[in-house]
């Protein structure tokens, strides 16, 4: 009875020491260095638990022992292909991208300059400068760019959409903004002008990108986001 209380003040200290870790691994720098750690320190303590748990419920039962080695082979497989994983993953993004340092890399949710490339993990340095580690199984599967730095070409860029709606410009207007901000290649240091002509049923948007080359992809983006896409553009 005590080994069953002391595993489940375990569970839940585990479960809420990881947690309070994510959450200030959202903005705390120092704690997104160690992630690949406690990412590590969790699976190993969950591990235990479960062993814990075997050995307090089961160790009565006959097939205890068969029970133990199935779950040790178990979390040396996990534990191989989590690994291997993005070994697997690195070599497949060599073969697609040819990566090289000194590269901009460009995806949905980080931008950054590539400083390393690693046996698992490639390190890129943000336009903020912070360091970031990124596992290749995370990046292999999604829609990115590789750039030498010489071939991007930052500059103000025009774009007019054809509305054919004008209940709540103000909101257009708002949502406008929103997709832009979220659009890596946007740059947010540069003014936006968005300019309504409803008597040509036109949105015309100025704004700066990191390279003309995504012109296209904001535009599919703004014209989803507003409803657009049907209509034509």
């Amino acid at each position: 009875m005590i080994s069953t209380f002391y595993l489940i003040i375990s569970v839940a200290l585990v479960l809420a020491f990881f947690r309070i870790a994510r959450l200030v691994g959202v903005r705390n720098r120092i704690v997104q260095k160690v992630s690949p750690f406690l990412t590590i320190l969790e699976l190993v303590l969950w591990t235990i638990i479960i062993f814990w748990s075997a050995s307090i419920f089961l160790s009565s039962r006959s097939y205890y022992p068969i029970l133990v080695i199935t779950l040790a082979v178990l979390f040396t497989l996990m534990l191989t292909w989590f690994y291997l994983k993005d070994i697997v993953a690195g070599y497949i993004f060599r073969l697609r991208h040819n990566p090289v340092r000194g590269q901009i890399l460009t995806c949905e949710t980080v931008r950054g300059s590539v400083r390393m490339l690693g046996l698992s993990q490639l390190t890129i340095e943000t336009d903020e400068g912070q360091w970031l580690r990124i596992p290749y199984s995370s990046v292999v599967t999604r829609s990115l760019s590789l750039q030498s730095p010489r071939q991007i070409i930052p500059g103000e860029t025009t774009l007019e959409l054809t509305v054919h709606r004008w209940d709540n410009p103000g909101k257009m207007e708002r949502i406008v903004k929103k997709v832009l901000a979220q659009s890596p290649w946007f740059i947010a240091s540069k003014p936006v002008n968005i300019q309504f002509i409803p008597e040509e049923n036109k949105v015309r948007i100025s704004f700066s990108l990191l390279n003309h080359v995504y012109l296209q992809l904001v535009k599919d983006r703004l014209e989803s986001s507003l409803g657009l896409s049907d209509k034509g553009g």
